[in-house]
């Protein structure tokens, strides 16, 4: 799947976040997402990114200090973050597929 990646576990797809944060490379960043985010929110969720980023780390937000280190088991659906202000109310929607774990999407949930 080109412009798909899948990952391993958990922290590789807030390392590729990072990655096109630092590289500023947002349309890497969409182009790896399963599913469309409108234009209206692009310039939104980078911006809220490097907001959580310059704060405390996504890791930190997204990963919950570490507590989150592997995909679950026997779920195909991994949800990071959610309805709390530290991580600017962002979720970040991981999906598996046969080669790994792919980034669904990162939705705004206010």
């Amino acid at each position: 799947m080109t412009g798909h990646p899948s990952f391993n576990a958990p922290f590789e797809a807030i390392e590729f976040i990072r990655a096109c944060l630092k590289q500023d490379d947002p349309i890497k960043l969409y182009t790896a997402f399963n599913q469309e985010t409108s234009e209206f929110w692009k310039d939104r969720l980078v911006r809220e990114l490097g907001e959580v980023e310059a704060a405390e780390t996504l890791e930190g937000a997204f990963l919950e200090n570490g507590k989150i280190t592997s995909f679950p088991a026997q779920e195909t659906v991994l949800h990071l973050g959610g309805h709390d202000p530290r991580m600017h109310y962002m979720q970040i929607k991981l999906v598996k597929i046969a080669s790994g774990w792919t980034l669904e999407s990162i939705h705004i949930c206010r």
